[in-house]
C-alpha cells in the first residue's frame, strides 16, 4: 500500500489523484475492522498518517453490515445482530 502511495503521490498526484484506498483483505474478520497485526504493525491510523505525510488522503473500505461469526463484535455482542425466529 505504501509503495503504491508513494508512486501515486510522485506520479499522479498532478492529475488529481488525490486519495489512496485500502481495500478489502486488511481486516481481522468481518465485523472487526481492526488491520492484521502481522500485515499492519503500525494499525491503520499509522499507515494512514503516512499516507498523509505524502500530501494523500486516505480511505478505508468496510462493510458495515458484514460480520463474521468468527469476529469479537459477533462473539462478544449477539445483541448487535439480526436473527431468525430460530435463533
Amino acid at each position: 500500500v505504501l509503495k503504491n502511495a508513494r508512486f501515486i503521490a510522485k506520479e499522479l498526484k498532478p492529475y488529481g489523484m488525490d486519495w489512496v484506498q485500502i481495500d478489502d483483505g486488511f481486516q481481522t474478520n468481518f465485523g472487526d475492522w481492526e488491520g492484521k497485526k502481522e500485515k499492519w504493525p503500525n494499525g491503520m491510523k499509522g499507515t494512514a498518517e503516512r499516507i498523509k505525510a505524502l500530501g494523500l488522503k486516505p480511505g478505508l473500505w468496510l462493510a458495515p453490515f458484514a460480520v463474521s461469526a468468527q469476529s469479537k463484535v459477533a462473539q462478544q455482542h449477539p445483541e448487535f445482530l439480526a436473527h431468525t425466529v430460530h435463533g
